[in-house]
């Protein structure tokens, strides 16, 4: 999740929102609160908690503004078991040859869904 969750924090559409939960990378073990009213966690280590169902939610709140569709959201296919994130933008992206965002787990298709934002 460590990977999933440095991508996130480097797109260009990303922000730190209310919220959200974090977690130091490197020290797994200890607990970390979530961020506050400043938005910005208190230590540039930090990383967006992506297990944490309130930063999910923010994290899909992040692709919805990013794509500017409030109806944006993530599927699970069972065939091939992957997630991929909905709407007919980004539906459309397969046309174009770019692909629909998807991943092994909802947070890797949101997060590609924010790195394919316009």
């Amino acid at each position: 999740m460590k990977e999933i969750a440095q991508r996130a924090v480097a797109c260009k559409h990303w922000r730190w929102m209310e919220g959200m939960a974090v977690f130091n990378p490197d020290l797994p073990e200890i607990w970390y609160p979530r961020v506050g009213r400043e938005r910005t966690p208190q230590h540039r280590f930090l990383l967006p908690d992506l297990t944490d169902p309130a930063t999910l939610g923010c994290l899909l709140a992040l692709v919805r503004e990013a794509w500017g569709n409030p109806y944006m959201t993530t599927d699970y296919w069972r065939g091939p078991r992957i997630w991929t994130c909905k709407s007919d933008e980004v539906h459309s992206m397969g046309a174009s040859g770019r692909g629909t965002p998807k991943g092994k787990s909802e947070a890797a298709a949101l997060v590609a869904a924010l790195e394919a934002a316009p």
